[in-house]
């Protein structure tokens, strides 16, 4: 090999090295978010508050997770060409065995926003 090419394939070992080195623990914590169905916001904000559960109520199993991210078509997910399935607004959360509060439908339970009492006891 001649001393350009070397000189070539040693700058791409070290460009590389160092892309890797900083965006593999970048890309790993965010597949770990994905896999916990939480942003990077409420990570930060659970780390704030001291909270170590860094349990999201969005945790709906990893394969919904990544369904609620990516679509519902994994063959898609390569290649995301739709939109989401929902508007965006309205999530469901993971059934907590011990609520007793909103009614679980399929694992999700709709999240009580008006606040009356009553909702919880039917």
């Amino acid at each position: 090999f001649s001393a350009g090419h070397t000189f070539m394939m040693s700058q791409g070992l070290v460009l590389s090295t160092l892309l890797s080195s900083v965006l593999g623990p970048f890309f790993g914590f965010h597949c770990w978010l994905l896999a916990n169905n939480m942003t990077t916001i409420e990570y930060c904000e659970k780390k704030r508050d001291h909270d170590s559960s860094h349990i999201s109520p969005y945790d709906v199993g990893l394969y919904k997770n990544i369904q609620c991210v990516m679509g519902d078509l994994w063959p898609l997910w390569l290649l995301p060409t739709s939109g989401p399935a929902s508007d965006g607004l309205q999530w469901g959360i993971a059934e907590k065995k011990e609520r007793s509060g909103p009614q679980a439908v399929g694992g999700l339970a709709v999240e009580d926003t008006d606040g009356d009492p009553a909702d919880a006891e039917a």
